[in-house]
């Protein structure tokens, strides 16, 4: 049932809330299907709660409904997925969490490069070397905006982001 405007549910509202227990009691009530109804902006309540980042929630709502952050809206394909989502809303944890749960193959290919760039330039690294496990050739392809490939922003990042040169010669003198 819509409460507002917006055509937010009961779960929209308390996942933007970050109310872990209301939304814990709300799943334990509502259908798996009830899960995916999204909001007038095309939103499920798992896109809001990655906005929140509170994982807690996002993963009391996968759990019960595994496809959540798969739901892909073909009538509006500019409405981002969750893993997006939180990414756009610099939410590591969440961001980690939802790629883990991703049909990541099922991405176009552009929308791939979007996310494994984005995490790289958010410095990522751990998100990144994930999405690059996944799918190696994506290192040498190039955003359709810009043309730009993943070690283009990384020679842009300024010196010392990536780890200082202290860092790098203890790692390597550890190694011997």
């Amino acid at each position: 049932m819509k409460l507002n405007d917006e055509g937010d549910t009961a779960l929209h509202i308390a996942a933007a809330k970050k109310h872990v227990s209301f939304v814990h009691n709300l799943v334990q009530l509502i259908s798996s299907s009830d899960l995916a109804l999204k909001n007038d902006r095309g939103n499920t309540a798992l896109t809001i709660a990655s906005m929140s980042g509170v994982v807690k929630i996002a993963k009391l709502m996968v759990d019960k409904n595994p496809t959540l952050p798969n739901l892909l809206d073909p009538q509006n394909p500019q409405n981002p997925s969750p893993v997006f989502v939180a990414i756009a809303y610099k939410r590591r944890d969440m961001a980690s969490f939802l790629l883990s749960k991703t049909n990541f193959y099922a991405l176009h290919t552009s929308q791939q490069i979007e996310l494994f760039i984005a995490t790289i330039s958010l410095d990522y690294y751990d998100i990144a070397l994930k999405i690059l496990k996944k799918k190696p050739e994506l290192a040498l392809e190039r955003r359709e905006e810009n043309g730009d490939t993943a070690l283009h922003v990384l020679a842009r990042k300024p010196y010392g982001t990536i780890g200082s040169s202290s860092e790098l010669r203890k790692t390597y003198l550890t190694d011997f």
